[in-house]
């Protein structure tokens, strides 16, 4: 119940962030500059007025096991290029699950649930290397949408019942 984000840190560089809940801001739940290693596990984020999870960069350590729910949108990053995000839960957010609004250039992005969120479940806006895997999206608009593909994997990914589409892909190159 903060008027800015719960938790906001400019450089997470090692350490570990757990068990904590971050509800009800009129920013992100969790919001970090630039996130370059450590660990972020077993957290919460739920209505707040921005993202549950938000950062400019995300360029190593682990994002796992963490639920972001009925938030503008579930997890938003800038850049990735490197690290894991993985076991996460993104549910019932008014746009997106999971979002990336610039380059991903690396890491991995695996066992994550999108379900019942606005838009899409999975949005990557250039996606130029990294792993996109395991992942189940069901009752978004789109499940996965890699809108700019420049190389990187994607495999093993599960999409059901969502609006428009499972997976969506604009440019390959």
């Amino acid at each position: 119940d903060n008027q800015f984000s719960g938790f906001s840190i400019q450089y997470f560089t090692g350490g570990t962030l757990s068990d904590n809940a971050a509800n009800n801001n009129g920013d992100d739940g969790f919001f970090f500059f630039t996130f370059d290693g450590g660990t972020m596990s077993g957290n919460t984020a739920t209505s707040n007025d921005d993202a549950g999870f938000g950062a400019g960069d995300f360029y190593g350590g682990t994002i796992s096991s963490n639920a972001f729910t009925s938030n503008n949108d579930g997890f938003v990053v800038g850049t990735v290029g490197g690290g894991t995000i993985t076991g996460n839960t993104l549910t019932n957010n008014y746009e997106h699950g999971f979002y990336v609004t610039g380059d991903f250039n690396g890491g991995t992005i695996s066992d994550n649930t999108s379900t019942s969120n606005g838009k899409d479940g999975f949005y990557v806006y250039t996606f130029n290397n990294g792993t996109i895997s395991d992942n189940e999206a069901s009752d978004n608009l789109h499940g996965f949408y890699l809108f700019d593909v420049n190389g990187g994997t994607t495999s093993n990914n599960t999409s059901n019942e969502n609006h428009l589409g499972g997976f969506w892909f604009g440019d390959i190159s």
